[in-house]
């Protein structure tokens, strides 16, 4: 098929173009001509097709857990506060919280939530006081934690402070709060544990309150 055959018809379909009822003949004419064209070479040498079967099986292989974990930044949404004095059944063998500075590096996590919560119990004003005072003592241990230069750990109030922890290779730990009866009635007690930064906020923890209902009330007094 001669050029200038080709060239004929290219200017004959353009013009057919401009003219509606003539379009169908110029598509029919189009496919013909793409039927006539040879077939592309699609042959690959085995130097081709080597690199991208080994990659293929790259892909495919097993990834190694323990870089995964090293590479990711590691976080746990919820731990318990553990106070010396009074160690709950949440803590470790030894008594110290299983996520205690040391134990948090040894087991390459890089961020947790501490909640600092109460228990569930009588909502009347010894109640409510019995609450804050354990709520407070949690909160000043975390923030004592934070306060030693050893633990090489800081408070993150942001997304932008755990992902700089983790970079300058220390311990992100977020402030969390649990079961609003603590702060009794006083909806301005919300403010203050933020401010003392707590950015994680759950109002109740198996009993209700003034401020929810529990999906599950172990206790409601």
């Amino acid at each position: 098929m001669s050029s200038q055959f080709l060239s004929d018809v290219c200017s004959t379909i353009m013009t057919t173009l401009r003219k509606p009822r003539r379009a169908a003949l110029a598509v029919s004419v189009a496919v013909s001509l793409s039927a006539c064209a040879p077939p592309a070479d699609t042959t690959t040498t085995d130097s081709e097709t080597a690199p991208q079967a080994t990659a293929l099986v790259s892909e495919r292989a097993t990834p190694d857990p323990a870089a995964i974990h090293a590479r990711a930044l590691v976080l746990d949404a919820h731990a318990d506060v553990e106070l010396p004095e009074a160690p709950s059944r949440y803590a470790g063998e030894d008594g110290i919280s299983r996520v205690a500075p040391a134990k948090m590096r040894a087991g390459g996590m890089d961020a947790v939530v501490l909640a600092v919560a109460s228990d569930p119990g009588p909502r009347d004003s010894e109640g409510v006081a019995a609450a804050r005072a354990r709520a407070d003592a949690e909160l000043q241990a975390v923030l004592d934690l934070a306060a030693d230069p050893a633990n090489e750990a800081v408070i993150a109030t942001t997304a932008e402070a755990i992902e700089a922890a983790h970079a300058d290779g220390k311990l992100a730990l977020i402030l969390g709060f649990q079961n609003a009866r603590a702060l009794g009635s006083n909806v301005d007690g919300i403010d203050a544990f933020y401010d003392a930064g707590v950015r994680v906020f759950a109002l109740t923890h198996m009993g209700h309150n003034d401020f929810a209902d529990s999906s599950r009330p172990i206790f409601d007094g």
